[in-house]
């Protein structure tokens, strides 16, 4: 069936013609499914669709039949990345919508025909147009074009309306084609379209109703297209411009009115944008500043644009930053013009045509006005998918989300996506696809295509640079591999490879960089599956950790070469082209052909050649100067890589060196030659390369530098590159020897890009170069890594007639036009690749680091500059963050612009910033944050010239650690390990953990009880970073299960086994003495390790344990060998001797022999001998046989006798000692053994002989009889001795080098194999919830924690990437917490000396708070001396201050009790210096320091006796004139009795009042009443009485002594005699005596009888009131563990109830009895204690009396008689006398005094504080809080 239509056309030229078209209309087209009854019989029938039986079942539950999807046009064009996933097959592709997409979008198109080419995917194109029953005229008034023609409304419709109407009929006809049970499902957005298909009977779906209903792949929803979606702004009005339609564009474009380019935009400022165009035949570029200008315009677009008025146009526009990442609002407050001059701000809406600025404006000098304009509509969108990241979403919810994604490129702006997965998406790089971008929508809207890898992961950050550059990574295909020589590395020339070509394999060529000239077009021939992915590759992209290669490296093997003959002046006479085949002298790196270079001692050809060629170089590239070619430099940056990790290690500028100039200057010359050749055969098709169309770069380019060189008196001139060139070599600042190359460097920044071009489409006048000063230039030196190489390759072979068969495309204008804009483009791509790479790793090299570095300052912005810092070659942009200004306020710039000299200055500070400025800046990296595009990104701050406001500070106070980068050990079977302890720079969680902020012994820190539900996949590494900050104590779930049915008891069994490899590896470790590297700190950095890391270090340890032991089992044996083959030699050597001695003494043997065997000394014949048996040279006489061997030496005795009583005499036996001690090769023990021979007659005694031998341990040696055989067995035994000597020697050196491995890591795989067990142990105490998956644990950690450890849970599932995350609850419980109180090096040891006693019951008092001082105080009171005590502080001091260096000195238990307590020692030093101050003792001397207050006279003139006067009283302490006196004794025996008493009654009074804090704090106030009120009125009525009455009478100036009462005899009289006072102390003393008394008496039966009154009284109020069931506990003990258990809900704070533990039903009833009795215990033990505890307290005056004494003894005992004895001894024994008695003086004041007196102290002050003082107020019945630490669990198995 034919078809036409025609339609008229008016041509360019004004003409008219008639254009008509023809379809041949066929009806045997085929359906494409598979085994179709109605078109099997087509020729053409291609199965691409299954058939209907074996169609899998519906995707979608939308319909439930068997189908085939047919979509429409817009589907594919809006929903291709939903339309690539794997789960839509099956699918009709219209030929309609095939050639509408074509017309649309090639990109789309190019992509579903690859979807219908893969096979697997099963896609079909029914060509629907040519089909007779579903072909669709066209209207009458649709010409061709409408159908794309999206600028007439009308065409719109009448197309949309006819390819809806195809749609539909071809839908309609695959339904009656296709069998019953299988239909057709269209797939359309269309609304009108779905309607009218179902009102056909047709099954239609919208794209996310269908989706929706594939339950399977949940995912898809994510990846919709939100087309034409219109989201709101959080409620904020917001709208762009409407764009015009197509045909207002063209029509605009065609009167001038518009202009058109590619947008790109400002990589510092993303509101910023410029395009590139033609305006008055001129080209130029136009600035587009602001949201509202650009207009949704995305950087790469194709987009119309109109010039705004002059009086709009703005300055500088380019000097602006600002970040995406700021705050929308203010960046909405903020437009980027008031970042420039007032003056430059229009006052009036941009759109508006006025011009509001006075004429001089735009003629004012210096103003560098820029053309400005606003977009108008969107020519073509350049939209491409693009990787980066979500914000952290605001709910935590599992519905769809709006959320924004933020690009990796900041010119691209966040787009918002909807899913569902956003909480697994968050901290993933993802694909995004933009969809629409709405004029009422800041932002755009987006799909979400897949997921790429974890932020900050190397790889996927490489993958991100690789996808975002376009450039194509994966692996070549087989197809494209086919191509390779089938030999690969093998392959050698052939014979027919040397056809046509010459050959100089007779020369001696090198490569140096190889390879790089590669004649790779021999193998990649023009059109082949490797050119074609060589030429869409474009070129080699170098990362900095890896390359992708544009084609496969096995063609860098065969090189080829350009043969030119010059003169050593570097003149060229010659040049040839040819195909060529070498053979390759060397393959040389830069270095090592530099080292050739340099070494002059190497006179081979490749060195000779090397050297000349250099010095030709040196020639080339002074002529190519003295043209005027440039010399440039650029900050290119190396990195040094580890090894394993591949993580940077170093950073460096790289190196140039002259053999790098040698190969550049060859290849320029090659590249300049083989330019000239192409051009001059082919001069339209030539691929060339030059800068970019202008030969000249614009001088302007040069103008800022020109004027910031002025300032510092150089001179630039560009006005050609000979002058600049000249200009350039003068550059030079004499104090700054960096200035030459930044301004070189500056200077390329001005030059041009240099671009491919085709040579037919620009003048040869324009083909010069500037930079290199040449007329003409290309590629050709690297084939193998650049596509346009490869190309110049083929035209140089057609240039010279060796390919003569060469494709037309080669030479094709327009086709080498366009695949030199490929090119460009890919080679632009890669350098911004690379670029990228550069970063991600200079961003990994700076990680963790701040360094303080020198810069100049290269680029001066409107509010910033850009820093280059040379030591490292990077560089970064200083800048003010942009703030929002108040209404009518003019905002205050930090950094003031001036674009006269296009400096920046602070007034304020005085600073002035300008190009080549130098500063001081800190660099470091900030980490990807959550809320916008999760980028790490190199920081630069100001530090030097100091600009307030902008600057930081250099040091910590700025927030950030200036520190270097942490050491990193390789550990086998580990992987690296940071040396530095991490504490060093606090975590969030250890922050977090720390507590409350200002921590306090008061109290124990509040507990909860928590419950986590783990899952199972990542308990391990939950658990174990739970124990790394030890903040939870696990309560065992399973108490009724033994340790073998637990759940992980496999793994424990597992961690046992490497236990067990371990000990050995280490034993043999020590046995080889081999040190171990014990570095704390890399003990400390081991951390728990992975299950992959755990199955890892099993395998090393296997591994090792089995060389090990393969090696031990070797070097045994050898050993043995090695001790068999001596004891032999030994054995051969004195046999000699024997056989010697034997000869000349054979008569003699004769008669010795006596047996009954006749034959002894008649047989002549030899009888066959074993393998030890020998026979003497005298055998034919006597028929002897014989034995030798070795026995130990202590049993020859035993092995003498034996066999003589054995054989009974008949034998013969020489011995003879072995002078070397032999080793044992089993136990290594040394043996001394002697060399035995044994001649005998008959088997049989021979067989006995042996016997005993062998049950002697000796061994036999076979000995022949013969002595040149035994010399032969000599020299053989010696030789095979050496042999095995080196043996044993290599295998003792590959052993040790394997057990020095093992040394270097065995205490790390010790640690991490502890913490392993620790974690699995803690493990099985967790409950498995078969049904949930998961572990469930309890334990109690510190309230305050709890974020701290929901903090670490979250940081462990984000850090494993799994998907449930460890749920933390806090649990309801009436159990008492554990008892935990915070310490640190100075608290803990007396926090100890409490515990000891008892652990504090739940936040209860804790006495360590007033121990710290009450503690050391008593110790002094008892031990009070100066001089003592100072040795003491000094000595606590010393360890104070090498704490560290002495924590790990392993001194025995005694050492560790003393560094342990070193600061409760230092404070009893401190405290003894003080009270011996106050004795006015040192050494047992005193001191007068303040002048005595007593005055001695005789009595009445006598000399027996003196007499004392008191004039004053002594400043501080006692007075030094009671010493010596006669009743000093007496004296000090009182003072220091009467104020021990005192001491007493305040500690324990202190100790009494404190219950009132206890009692307020539990909630039971009537116990003040109850029990403190009268246990303080018992206390104060008798010894606080008495504590009185001591400092009364000490007060008192008693002028007659004897008129002082006694107290003791007071306080007795008072108690047994109330109101009888003998000697009165003070006026009414026997009243106040009988008051008190009562009030003791009074006291006791209140402490009595109140208490279990009033808890009767209570108890049955309760019962009244209707409580039956009151607990016991809870009434009648006042300890504060039974009162907590009624306030522990308040006290713990919790959401769940524990059904184990509020399970109280069962309680015991109050019994008033229990209570009295308890009561009764509890007053009398008060009663008698206040007694004897007052009594006690008398110890401090007795200690202190003894050690008063002792000191005394010893200085008058040992040191004054050793001063009395030198006297009398002369000059020379006198002094030794004395040094000796101090000495011993001092041994025995330490031995006796320091260590023994204050070990004697500490234990008495130490029961002062347990009994007299604690017994009081503290109870002590806590459970201390023992939390799962994995630091504890080292420091125990160390300690153990």
């Amino acid at each position: 069936m034919l078809q036409s239509n025609s339609h008229i056309r008016k041509t360019r030229r004004g003409g008219v013609i008639k254009v008509v078209k023809e379809l041949y209309l066929r009806d045997d087209i085929p359906c494409g499914i598979a085994s179709c009854v109605h078109c099997s019989a087509y020729p053409s029938q291609a199965s691409s669709l299954p058939s209907a039986a074996t169609l899998p079942k519906s995707p979608s539950t939308k319909l439930s039949s068997k189908h085939y999807l047919l979509p429409d046009t817009n589907v594919f064009y809006h929903q291709i990345d939903l339309m690539e996933h794997a789960a839509f097959t099956n699918v009709i592709v219209l030929q309609t919508v095939l050639e509408e997409l074509r017309h649309r979008s090639d990109q789309i198109y190019e992509r579903v025909r690859a979807l219908v080419k893969d096979v697997e995917r099963r896609f079909y194109v029914f060509s629907n147009e040519l089909h007779r029953d579903v072909f669709i005229k066209k209207r009458k008034d649709e010409s061709p074009n409408d159908r794309n023609d999206r600028g007439k409304s009308v065409a719109v419709v009448i197309l949309k309306q006819t390819v809806s109407t195809a749609i539909r009929t071809a839908c309609a006809w695959y339904s009656k084609h296709i069998p019953s049970g299988v239909s057709v499902a269209l797939l359309t957005d269309d609304a009108d379209n779905r309607r009218k298909a179902k009102a056909d009977g047709l099954f239609a779906f919208s794209v996310r109703e269908y989706v929706e209903g594939m339950t399977k792949f949940p995912e898809l929803v994510d990846m919709i297209a939100s087309v034409d979606e219109i989201e709101s702004e959080d409620g904020k009005k917001f709208s762009y411009n409407d764009h015009l339609t197509a045909s207002q564009i063209a029509a605009g474009l065609k009167s001038g009115a518009f202009c058109q380019g590619t947008i790109s935009i400002s990589s510092h400022n993303f509101l910023e944008g410029s395009i590139f165009t033609t305006i008055d035949k001129e080209e130029t570029s136009v600035k587009i500043v602001g949201r509202a200008h650009l207009n949704r315009a995305v950087h790469g677009d194709v987009v119309a644009i109109r010039i705004l008025p002059k009086s709009q146009w703005l300055r500088s526009v380019d000097n602006i930053v600002i970040e995406a990442e700021d705050d929308d609002e203010i960046i909405d407050k903020i437009d980027p013009n008031t970042l420039l001059d007032p003056s430059t701000v229009p006052t009036e809406s941009v759109d508006m045509d006025i011009d509001d600025k006075p004429e001089s404006y735009l003629n004012e000098p210096n103003k560098d006005i820029v053309r400005t304009g606003a977009v108008v509509g969107i020519i073509q969108r350049k939209w491409r998918p693009f990787c980066g990241t979500i914000e952290t979403p605001k709910s935590s919810g599992n519905g769809q989300q709006l959320v924004f994604f933020w690009p990796m490129d900041k010119r691209i702006p966040k787009v918002r996506i909807r899913t569902r997965q956003a909480k697994q998406l968050s901290g993933q790089r993802i694909i995004v696809a933009i969809d629409s971008w709405q004029k009422n929508s800041r932002y755009p809207m987006g799909h979400f295509v897949k997921t790429l890898g974890s932020v900050g992961d190397r790889k996927t950050e490489t993958d991100v640079i690789l996808l975002e550059h376009e450039v194509r990574f994966m692996p070549f295909s087989k197809q494209v591999l086919s191509f390779l020589p089938d030999e690969g590395e093998s392959w050698v020339v052939k014979d027919d490879d040397f056809v046509g070509r010459t050959d100089f394999r007779s020369l001696d060529v090198c490569s140096i960089d190889p390879p790089d000239i590669a004649d790779v077009s021999h193998f990649v021939k023009s059109g082949n599956a490797m050119d074609i992915e060589a030429a869409t590759r474009g070129t080699t992209v170098y990362l900095v950790d890896r390359r992708i290669d544009m084609l496969p490296a096995l063609l860098g093997t065969s090189e080829s070469v350009l043969p030119q003959e010059i003169t050593p002046e570097a003149e060229i006479v010659d040049c040839k082209f040819t195909k060529s085949v070498i053979r390759s002298r060397a393959s040389l790196t830069y270095d090592a052909a530099q080292a050739r270079l340099d070494d002059p001692s190497l006179t081979d050809p490749v060195s000779t050649g090397i050297k000349l060629l250099n010095s030709i170089a040196k020639k080339l590239r002074a002529k190519r100067m003295a043209n005027g070619a440039l010399v440039l430099a650029s900050p290119e940056v190396r990195f040094s890589l580890d090894n394993d990790a591949q993580d940077p290690v170093d950073v460096e500028l790289k190196e140039m060196k002259d053999t790098n100039a040698l190969v550049e200057e060859f290849m320029l010359l090659a590249n300049i030659w083989v330019a000239r050749k192409i051009f001059s055969v082919f001069p339209d098709s030539s691929m060339l390369r030059m800068h970019r169309r202008h030969p000249k770069p614009p001088k302007t380019n040069f103008d800022s530098l020109v004027k910031a060189a002025a300032e510092y008196g150089v001179m630039i001139d560009p006005s050609s590159n000979k002058s600049l060139s000249n200009s350039l070599d003068k550059a030079v600042v004499d104090d700054e020897p960096y200035f030459n190359k930044l301004i070189r460097i500056m200077t390329t920044r001005c030059m041009m890009q240099a671009v491919y071009f085709c040579s037919g489409t620009l003048p040869e006048e324009e083909f010069w170069h500037y930079g290199l000063a040449c007329d003409i230039y290309t590629h050709f030196t690297s084939p193998i890594r650049r596509y346009a190489d490869l190309v110049v390759h083929r035209l140089l072979a057609a240039c010279i007639g060796y390919d003569k068969t060469y494709s037309a495309d080669l030479v094709d204008k327009v086709k080498s036009a366009e695949l030199s804009d490929v090119l460009n483009f890919r080679h632009r791509n890669a350098q911004h690749a690379s670029r990228s790479s550069v970063e991600l790793f200079t961003n990994l090299f700076f990680k963790n680091k701040v360094i303080r570095e020198e810069g100049f300052v290269i680029r001066v912005l409107k509010n910033g500059f850009t820093v280059l810092i040379p030591r490292f070659g990077i560089e970064g942009i200083v800048h003010v963050k942009p703030t929002a200004a108040a209404d009518g306020e003019q905002q205050e710039q930090l950094l003031q612009y001036d674009s006269m000299t296009n400096t920046l200055s602070n007034p304020a500070g005085g600073v002035t910033i300008g190009i080549f400025k130098k500063v001081v800046v800190r660099i470091q990296v900030e980490e990807a944050g959550h809320e916008a595009a999760q980028r790490s990104r190199l920081v630069v701050r100001l530090v030097e010239p100091f600009v307030a406001g902008l600057s930081v500070t250099d040091g910590a106070s700025s927030g950030d650690a200036v520190d270097e980068v942490p050491a990193v050990v390789e550990i086998a079977g580990i992987g690296q390990v940071r040396t530095r302890d991490a504490a060093t720079a606090p975590t969030p969680i250890k922050e977090m953990a720390a507590g409350t902020p200002n921590p306090t012994l008061w109290r124990s820190e509040e507990m909860s009880m928590v419950q986590l539900y783990i899952p199972m996949e990542i308990a391990q590494p939950i658990v174990a970073e739970i124990g790394e900050h030890g903040l939870v104590e696990f309560r065992d779930l399973n108490p009724d299960v033994n340790a073998f049915q637990r759940t992980f008891v496999n793994d424990i069994r597992r961690l046992d086994d490497m236990e067990r490899k371990l000990r050995f590896l280490k034993g043999q470790v020590e046995k080889a003495q081999i040190r171990t590297r014990s570095d704390p700190a890399l003990i400390a950095a081991a951390r728990a390790r992975t299950h992959q890391e755990i199955d890892e270090l099993e395998e090393t340890l296997t591994e090792y344990e089995a060389k090990i032991t393969q090696m031990n089992s070797s070097q045994e044996t050898l050993n043995k060998r090695f001790l068999e083959l001596t004891e032999q030699r030994y054995v051969l050597k004195e046999t000699n001797i024997f056989f010697e001695d034997a000869e000349a003494r054979s008569a003699d043997m004769r008669n010795q022999l006596q047996t009954e065997d006749a034959s002894l000394l008649g047989s002549a014949q030899p009888e066959p001998e074993a393998a030890e048996e020998g026979r003497g040279q005298g055998s034919r006489a006597v028929n002897l046989s014989f034995v030798a061997g070795v026995v130990p030496r202590a049993r020859m005795a035993t092995f003498e006798r034996i066999l003589f009583r054995a054989l009974r005499g008949n034998l013969f036996m020489n011995s003879a000692e072995i002078d070397d001690v032999i080793k044992d090769p089993v136990t290594e023990e040394s043996v001394n053994k002697n060399v035995f021979i044994i001649f005998a007659h008959g088997k049989e005694i021979i067989a006995k002989i042996k016997k005993i031998c062998e049950s002697l341990g000796a061994t036999l040696y076979p000995v022949d009889g013969s002595y040149e055989k035994r010399r032969q067995d000599s020299a053989q035994v010696s030789t095979r001795i050496d042999d095995l000597k080196h043996v044993l020697d290599n295998t003792a050196y590959t052993r040790r080098t394997e057990l020095t491995k093992v040394a270097e890591s065995v205490d790390i795989w010790a640690t991490i194999i502890k913490k392993e067990k620790g974690i699995y142990y803690t493990l099985n105490h967790f409950n498995y919830d078969q049904n949930r998956k998961a572990l469930i644990a309890e334990g109690w950690c510190p309230t305050n924690s709890i974020n701290a450890i929901r903090l670490a849970l979250r940081n462990v599932t984000e850090r494993t990437g799994h998907t449930i995350p460890a749920i933390l609850n806090e649990l309801r419980t009436t159990k008492t917490p554990p008892t935990y109180h915070k310490t640190n090096k100075y608290t803990s040891m007396f926090q100890e000396i409490v515990d000891a006693y008892g652990v504090a019951s739940y936040r209860e008092i804790n006495p360590a708070i007033f121990t710290i001082i009450t503690f050391p105080f008593l110790f002094a009171v008892m031990f009070g001396d100066l001089g003592h005590g100072f040795i003491m502080a000094l000595f606590a001091a010393w360890m104070c201050k090498n704490e560290v260096s002495l924590a790990t000195k392993k001194w025995g238990e005694i050492w560790s009790s003393f560094f342990v307590g070193r600061y409760i020692i230092l404070l009893m030093g401190i405290f003894s210096m003080y009270t011996g101050l106050i004795y006015n003792d040192i050494f047992s001397k005193s001191m007068n320091l303040f002048g005595s207050g007593w005055t001695f006279h005789q009595e009445n003139n006598s000399t027996s006796k003196w007499i004392g006067t008191l004039s004053h009283s002594y400043a501080f302490g006692i007075d030094p004139a009671w010493s010596g006196t006669d009743n000093a004794l007496l004296f000090s025996n009182s003072y220091k009795m009467k104020m021990a008493i005192v001491f007493g009654v305040i500690h324990m009074t202190f100790g009494i009042s404190l219950n009132i804090f206890n009692h307020i704090h539990f909630g039971r106030p009537q116990n003040i009443f109850y029990e403190t009120v009268p246990q303080i009125i018992y206390m104060m009525s008798l010894f606080g009485y008495l504590m009185i009455i001591i400092l009364y009478k000490w007060a008192v100036n008693w002028s007659n002594p004897s008129e002082a009462p006694g107290l003791l005899n007071t306080l007795i009289y008072m108690v047994l005699s109330p109101g009888t006072v003998q000697l009165p102390l003070y006026p009414g003393q026997a009243a106040v005596q009988v008051i008190l008394v009562l009030l003791c008496l009074i006291s006791v039966p209140w402490m009595l009888l109140m208490k279990p009154y009033m808890l009767k009284y209570e108890h049955e109020k309760h019962i009244a009131e209707g409580y039956t069931n009151l607990s016991h506990e809870n009434l009648s003990d006042p300890s504060p563990s039974m009162d907590v258990d009624r306030n522990a809900m308040a006290a713990v704070g919790h959401e769940e109830m524990n059904h184990e533990e509020v399970n109280n039903d069962h309680v015991e009833h109050f019994d008033f009895s229990e209570a009295m009795i308890h009561q009764a215990i509890h007053t009398i033990e008060f009663c008698l204690s206040g007694i004897s505890n007052t009594a006690s307290y008398l110890r401090l005056w007795a200690l202190s009396l003894a050690h008063a004494q002792l000191s005394e003894v010893l200085w008058e005992m040992i040191f004054v008689n050793a001063l009395n004895t030198a006297g009398t001894l002369g000059y020379v024994l006198g002094p030794i006398t004395i040094c000796i008695g101090f000495y011993m003086w001092f041994g025995f004041t330490v031995a006796i005094l320091l260590v023994m007196e204050g070990l004697s102290a500490f234990l008495h002050a130490l029961r002062l504080h347990w009994i007299e003082f604690q017994s009081k107020f503290y109870e002590g019945a806590g459970k201390k809080f023992e939390p799962f630490s994995l630091a504890a669990l080292i420091v125990e198995e160390e300690t153990d």
